[in-house]
């Protein structure tokens, strides 16, 4: 979907308020703090006012969510998009979006994520760690509690929301052995002190699963403009498995980076 399309599905009151926010910005963006603010709450507006309301209309987010779980053999055929609740609904677009990721990043091996401590790095409600088969699921995510108050979060038992910045995680080095972070890295406050903490947290040989839009105009949501050769830089420490750069990514009008990192055995930082 490009950035056109889900502005033209912002409701009429919510682009105002988001072009009284333009006109103020300028001078209220001297404030860090407003900044930080301005942020939460148009991502919160996004997820809450665009994103979830597609459910409730009973349709997914994603365009082609039947025809991935149709690929691997995992769409309910005995049911039709219309007869489906707003619960099944969200659990198959995340199932759809896990699929996506083993696509998207090259991984042939259905079972990559069995058994495995994976963090995923502002990963919104969309419901991947839920629906993947990771022993253990840790979600980075700011705008957790607004999610849970929102209902917006897929109902799991097994996935661990920690409402807080990536800048600095409170677990232990080498806790997880797949980071992700896809769509998140420039939208966070500082991008360098984020890789830091992927690489801190991998374990010698685990993985980093990066997808991000490359030299971008800054935006409310998206306000760093990332260079491949600054992210080689953030990620020295890392092995580049795979990189792939889209020329049209996902706005469609610029570069998207998506690769895979290793953190070399024996480096325990």
């Amino acid at each position: 979907m490009t950035i056109k399309q889900i502005h033209e599905l912002i409701p009429g009151p919510l682009q105002g308020k988001l072009r009284i926010r333009a006109r103020l910005s300028p001078i209220l963006r001297l404030s860090s703090s407003y900044r930080t603010w301005e942020k939460r709450n148009a991502e919160l507006e996004f997820w809450t006012l665009v994103f979830d309301a597609r459910f409730h209309e009973s349709r997914f987010w994603m365009d082609d969510v039947e025809d991935l779980l149709r690929e691997y053999g995992e769409w309910p055929e005995s049911v039709a998009i219309k007869d489906l609740d707003y619960s099944r609904l969200r659990w198959l677009e995340g199932r759809a979006l896990y699929l996506r990721v083993l696509k998207e990043f090259g991984i042939d091996d259905r079972s990559f994520f069995v058994g495995k401590r994976v963090i995923d790095i502002g990963p919104g409600p969309q419901g991947l760690l839920e629906a993947c088969e990771a022993d253990v699921k840790i979600a980075i995510e700011p705008l957790a509690t607004e999610f849970q108050k929102n209902g917006l979060l897929v109902p799991s038992s097994d996935t661990v929301y920690l409402a807080i910045s990536a800048e600095s995680i409170p677990l232990l080095d080498g806790s997880a052995d797949i980071v992700i972070a896809r769509n998140s890295l420039d939208h966070v406050e500082a991008p360098q002190r984020v890789c830091q903490e992927v690489c801190r947290l991998l374990s010698p040989g685990g993985t980093f699963l990066l997808n991000v839009d490359l030299n971008h105009e800054p935006t409310v949501w998206e306000p760093h403009c990332l260079s491949l050769d600054t992210i080689h830089q953030y990620l020295s420490g890392l092995e580049i498995v795979r990189e792939l750069i889209i020329p049209q990514g996902e706005r469609r009008h610029m570069p998207q980076l998506i690769g895979v990192y290793r953190k070399p055995n024996g480096i325990q930082r």
